[in-house]
């Protein structure tokens, strides 16, 4: 069994796009897109002296180099069977190989686990697990994800791709009825990274399969079911790397199935735009030649006998257009009117397509940082304002202090032009209950296009703060800040499809607006995809991509998610039940003060497992806060303990 994980960055702007179209090849990426260097470091580890070998780790390695190699890396570091020391030296190697700027592409095919929330990548000389033996042997022995990214990251990196394809059953064995590693094997989510796409050759609690049959000689592939149908889309030119995401997603999927087992590669972005693996560009059938011109008897050029036909310019068109159509930028459409001048259809198309993005942008004066950073922006400015000033992490609305209004109110006084101080104030305003106070300065800032106080009224309207309640004017302002890209009023327009408050109800166009909203790290959108999944609103029911969801929305530090993966862990449909790491996540949701996970606890603890509740008492016992019989009868000692560990925060 094998897993693998992706990590792509990438960039794009519709300068680029339209510069592509008219040079007639259609390329995502930045404008410096191959200007930079590529280098690869890729690594099969197959023969394990202390725990299982593997069969196909070292066939996919140097099948995934060769790939690299003829789409034009630059440089191509493949090795096999490395010890900790020489893992070591070569990943040092490759970082030190590295530039400002360059992708740097990683691929690993061997033994990882997971410990603590870190992914670990096995050396073939892993020491033998004996009695004593815990998790921190895995951290002393091994190699983390984190430290491979942030030595990559640390030379400048401008993109970077990490596969690692590990195996999901966990290599340890119990020693002494202790487990070391994640139980149930495999690793975890890392925790999201700004500009990178990760991707997994199996969904959350899936097994990759590494060849389709357990007997030898029956799958005479040599790669395993992933990397057999990786391989091809690394060399297909033109794939952006969500082209080759998706489109792994349905052969994966489809090869297993045929055995009967169930694999789905998952992936989430943290990317702006696309970027091609391979910009070679598609082959394009050969110009017809010039129609032959017929002569006559003075020699004189006559009528052409026939004329070109122009049902390829016309196909080209078309292949374009499903391209570019549903894409948010006019210049790109544009290029497209300059491409193809002379199409009359194609021209009007590309004129609708302009205007409706001009009625649904309208431009609305720019808004100028003038002032520097000030106490205002750090007691005030919202984590998610993409015109805060640099440097500015931003405060959440429930933790602004009293003392913002004082000091955003001296920040608009000394610099009245700057907006984002209005918003600023219009939000300490609000946190402290003045909200006719804190609409004025919204508007002021709303009505020059700043995206945080467009949002901020839309919540008005929602709630009836300051103004009669009013979903259709909520939806809106929402509106207007989401499709500038701010992620708290994406979250909101899809919380108004998925309810239908201000517009029909759509829950697959709620899912789209969460899906915006978490690209860009929120933890709270993140949560409500994966509910999306586990109810099947807007997409077919799958715990498998919920838990997926909902396990980057606990990275995220979205607290409520923690009761979603205790419960799905359970349950355990769609997924390997895991009652133990169940009471792992309760614990921690109880700790995080999560008042639904309480309540759970308090009144409904007998619909979960025995094994479940009898882990829970091991764990509070352990924490000191129960000193009862483990027995999964929760009575009075263990509701006190529940009550007591409530809130205390994970000491």
């Amino acid at each position: 069994m094998h897993f693998l994980y992706c990590l792509f960055k990438v960039f794009q702007t519709g300068r680029w796009f339209a510069a592509a179209l008219l040079g007639g090849v259609f390329l995502f990426g930045s404008v410096d897109a191959f200007a930079e260097r590529r280098v690869a470091l890729v690594v099969g580890n197959d023969s394990y002296s202390s725990v299982p070998a593997l069969k196909r780790a070292v066939n996919d390695s140097t099948s995934v180099a060769e790939a690299l190699q003829e789409i034009g890396f630059d440089k191509v570091i493949s090795m096999q069977n490395l010890t900790r020391s020489a893992f070591n030296r070569a990943v040092r190697d490759f970082s030190n190989e590295l530039q400002e700027g360059d992708t740097a592409f990683f691929y690993f095919s061997g033994h990882g686990v997971a410990v603590g929330g870190n992914n670990y990548l096995l050396p073939v000389d892993f020491p033998e697990i004996k009695d004593g033996d815990d998790d921190r042997l895995v951290a002393d022995e091994s190699r983390s994800v984190a430290s491979i990214l942030e030595d990559v990251q640390a030379r400048g990196a401008g993109r970077v791709f990490m596969i690692l394809d590990a195996c999901r059953n966990n290599p340890f064995p119990k020693v002494a009825g202790r487990s070391i590693g994640r139980s149930g094997g495999g690793l975890v989510s890392e925790k999201a990274v700004a500009g990178v796409f990760m991707l997994y050759s199996a969904g959350f609690g899936q097994q990759a399969l590494d060849r389709l049959y357990e007997e030898d000689g029956k799958d005479a592939d040599p790669n395993s079911v992933f990397t057999r149908n990786l391989l091809p889309l690394i060399k297909k030119p033109g794939l952006s790397q969500l082209d080759i995401a998706k489109q792994l997603q349905t052969s994966v999927r489809t090869l297993a199935a045929t055995v009967q087992h169930n694999q789905n590669p998952a992936y989430y972005d943290q990317i702006e735009g696309y970027y091609v693996l391979n910009p070679k560009p598609v082959s394009q059938p050969e110009p017809a030649p010039p129609a032959k011109v017929a002569e006559d008897v003075s020699g004189q050029s006559g009528t052409p006998k026939s004329a070109p036909s122009p049902a390829a310019g016309a196909s080209s068109a078309s292949s374009d257009w499903q391209l570019i159509k549903e894409l948010k930028q006019p210049e790109v459409f544009e290029a497209f009117k300059k491409k193809y001048a002379g199409d009359p259809i194609y021209e009007t198309l590309a004129d609708q397509q302009i205007a409706l993005l001009k009625l649904s942008n309208p431009v609305v004066p720019p808004v100028r940082s003038v002032a520097p950073e000030t106490e205002c922006d750090r007691l005030a400015a919202h984590p998610f304002d993409l015109k805060k000033v640099a440097g500015v992490k931003g405060v959440d609305f429930s933790k602004i202090r009293p003392e913002a209004v004082e000091a955003c109110e001296s920040a608009v006084a000394q610099y009245p032009g700057e907006i984002r101080f209005e918003a600023q104030l219009g939000r300490a305003l609000s946190k402290v209950g003045r909200d006719d106070e804190a609409l004025v300065h919204y508007r002021k800032a709303a009505d020059q296009g700043y995206a945080v106080a467009q949002s901020d009224i839309g919540f008005y309207y929602e709630n009836g703060l300051a103004v009669p309640k009013d979903y259709d004017e909520s939806y809106r302002w929402y509106r207007m800040a989401a499709d500038q890209g701010y992620a708290t009023a994406q979250y909101n327009v899809g919380v108004c499809y998925g309810e239908g408050r201000g517009v029909q109800k759509d829950d697959k166009e709620a899912l789209r607006w969460w899906r915006e909203a978490a690209g860009q790290g929120m933890a709270l959108a993140m949560n409500s995809i994966g509910i999306a999944y586990q109810n099947g609103e807007g997409v077919k029911k799958d715990n498998v991509e919920a838990m997926w969801w909902f396990r980057k929305a606990v990275d995220g530090g979205h607290i409520g998610a923690l009761y979603s993966v205790a419960r799905l862990y359970e349950m355990g449909d769609g997924l390997p039940a895991d009652r133990e790491e169940a009471a792992d996540f309760m614990l921690k949701a109880l700790l995080s003060g999560d008042d639904f996970a309480k309540k759970q606890m308090d009144t409904d603890a007998q619909s979960w497992s025995l094994e479940f509740r009898r882990a829970l008492q091991v764990r509070l016992r352990e924490r000191g806060y129960y000193q009862g019989a483990i027995d999964g009868s929760f009575g009075s000692g263990t509701l006190a303990a529940i009550n007591a560990v409530y809130g205390a925060g994970d000491d």
